[in-house]
């Protein structure tokens, strides 16, 4: 009877001993695991990184930066996280976003105007203004990926956005003063051809000269003028 109690007692201690080392092994097994996913992560995160920096196409750059974040996501389900691959998952994207912000603010200060309220080429305004709708469009199509919240990109689309609308009022106060322009032009048109103006007198003057005449001229003489506005210049010559 107590033979058989200590085969039972004996028994009972192996499995325990078989599940505690199995449960160590298995825990020593999956941290192996996790440590081997941990560097094959590192290594994928640092070569899409050094991929992006050596390419030159932006659309191949675009594409290597939604990798990069599909690859983040994927990493951020898994159950054993390894803080040294979710940062660096993190500084790759950082560093492939400011590629793109850098983009965007290079076009923006080419296409701005600084002087705009004295700017009077119409031709230079509406190229920026199309120039920075095209902008406008490209983060519109982008910002899911460059941006890390909706917050920022509207933050840049409104900077966009209220320098384009600077450009139209400008265009708008262009067409108004063009439009002044030829109005004047329409009223001093009034004036062409030759006026006769018969004088009864020997003596005519204005504020630009002085005519005398003999006496036996009074009454069978005239002064004419004659306006070519080919040349009137502007309103203010």
């Amino acid at each position: 009877m107590n033979k058989n109690n200590n085969k039972t007692i004996i028994s009972i201690v192996l499995i325990i001993v078989a599940l505690v080392i199995c449960f160590f092994g298995y825990n020593l097994y999956q941290k192996k695991q996790a440590e081997v996913i941990s560097a094959e992560k590192l290594t994928a995160s640092h070569e899409l990184t050094k991929q992006f920096n050596d390419e030159n196409d932006r659309n191949n750059k675009f594409n290597l930066l939604k990798d990069t974040l599909d690859e983040q996501s994927k990493y951020n389900l898994s159950s054993n996280k390894d803080s040294k691959v979710l940062d660096e998952f993190k500084n790759s994207i950082n560093t492939m976003r400011t590629y793109f912000h850098n983009d965007y603010d290079n076009t923006l200060k080419k296409y701005t105007i600084s002087d705009i309220s004295s700017t009077s080429d119409n031709n230079k305004i509406n190229d920026s203004k199309s120039k920075l709708d095209e902008l406008t469009k490209i983060i519109e199509k982008e910002k899911d990926y460059t941006f890390e919240t909706e917050k920022e990109a509207q933050e840049k689309q409104t900077e966009i956005e209220k320098l384009v609308k600077k450009y139209e009022e400008r265009v708008t106060e262009l067409g108004k003063k063009e439009k002044e322009l030829e109005k004047r032009k329409e009223d001093s048109s009034l004036n062409i051809g030759e006026k006769f103006v018969e004088m009864s007198s020997t003596h005519y003057e204005n504020e630009y000269f002085i005519v005398d005449v003999p006496e036996k001229w009074s009454g069978k003489w005239s002064i004419s003028k004659t306006i070519d506005t080919k040349n009137l210049g502007t309103p203010s010559q």
